[in-house]
């Protein structure tokens, strides 16, 4: 009776991992369709809120003397290698959400790798302080449509739109 059932269910699984189609000469034939993960496209890039001081309490470029609004960027790398880099917002506020959209999609095929999230406020004249960074692996978020990425204090938030590429 056993044997029976663990047979039947075996058989079931089988079946439901196969696919017909119809070959040259119209047989039908059995095919797995089985996808495999091979990579991940990030589609958006939005920073939904960052923190309104610099780390030592200051506006964001305080020094600039007709701004005083974070201009920022989001940076991606691999192993040290830039794999993205967005366009420069102008004059952002901390609790409005930013959408960045330039060289977008684009393809991470290292998806079980680190990836390096940095978001930076560009200066111009002066180094571009970090607002904040992120490391993640895309494929823990495998089978996600959005990957959201958030400080332990909430100051950062930044959600990726992600589109998983199987074969």
């Amino acid at each position: 009776m056993k044997r029976t059932i663990l047979w039947s269910l075996s058989l079931l699984l089988l079946l439901t991992q196969c696919k017909s189609s119809k070959d040259a000469n119209g047989v039908n034939s059995r095919t797995f369709s089985k996808k495999i993960l091979v990579g991940a496209s990030i589609t958006s890039v939005k920073i939904k809120k960052f923190p309104a001081y610099t780390k030592d309490g200051s506006k964001w470029d305080s020094f600039a003397p007709f701004n005083k609004e974070a201009d920022l960027y989001v940076t991606m790398s691999q192993l040290n290698n830039p794999i993205y880099k967005s366009e420069t917002k102008e004059d952002c506020q901390s609790e409005v959400e930013h959408i960045f959209a330039s060289n977008l999609p684009f393809e991470i095929r290292a998806f079980a790798t680190d990836v390096k999230l940095e978001i930076f406020d560009e200066d111009g004249v002066s180094n571009d302080d970090n607002v904040g960074y992120f490391v993640f692996r895309p494929v823990n978020y495998e089978k996600k449509n959005v990957i959201t990425l958030a400080s332990s204090d909430a100051s950062l938030i930044v959600e990726l739109g992600v589109t998983w590429i199987y074969n």
